[in-house]
């Protein structure tokens, strides 16, 4: 019951030997919408960066239960600018952040799940210079895994079902 994300899409690239103009293969690059980097947008370069980017955005799908392409968030947002607009509000817009299906949840943690779209907010900022490495990625999260755990075992209530 251990999760691994093995691929984005991007590192996957694809030659077109079949061009109208006998010239050099283009590269393509797959991947789904939602998932990929800004920057991609513009250079068709993918970088760890990029990568860290696409497992932002899986890392806040799997807190809010939504799809990146949800339409939900209107028509001129995206996942990462809904989720920046209410993680530092309070009450129903905050909660709206946390995928009903994980409800009720102990105080320990809904604060995983804060750190988590924390994590999230940051491997997902526009400049790739300021998302962290995946390296550093896997140690918060990791962090916060053995934090939830330690404090677990001394907040559940013995009636909580």
């Amino acid at each position: 019951m251990e999760a691994h994300l093995g691929d984005f899409g991007l590192a996957k690239a694809i030659k077109d030997n079949y061009d109208s103009f006998n010239t050099e293969s283009n590269m393509w690059f797959a991947g789904s919408y939602g998932y990929i980097a800004p920057e991609y947008a513009y250079s068709l370069k993918a970088t760890e960066k990029s990568d860290v980017y696409s497992m932002g955005i899986v890392l806040l799908e799997l807190v809010s239960g939504r799809m990146p392409t949800d339409g939900s968030f209107g028509e001129d947002m995206d996942m990462v600018r809904w989720v920046e607009s209410r993680i530092e509000m309070s009450g129903a817009a905050r909660e709206e952040l946390i995928d009903p299906m994980l409800k009720p949840l102990l105080p320990n943690e809904e604060s995983a799940a804060f750190q988590v779209l924390e994590i999230a907010l940051q491997c997902t900022k526009t400049a790739p210079a300021e998302r962290p490495s995946s390296r550093k990625v896997c140690d918060q999260l990791l962090h916060v895994f053995n934090d939830k755990v330690v404090h677990s075992d001394k907040m559940i209530p013995d009636n909580y079902v």
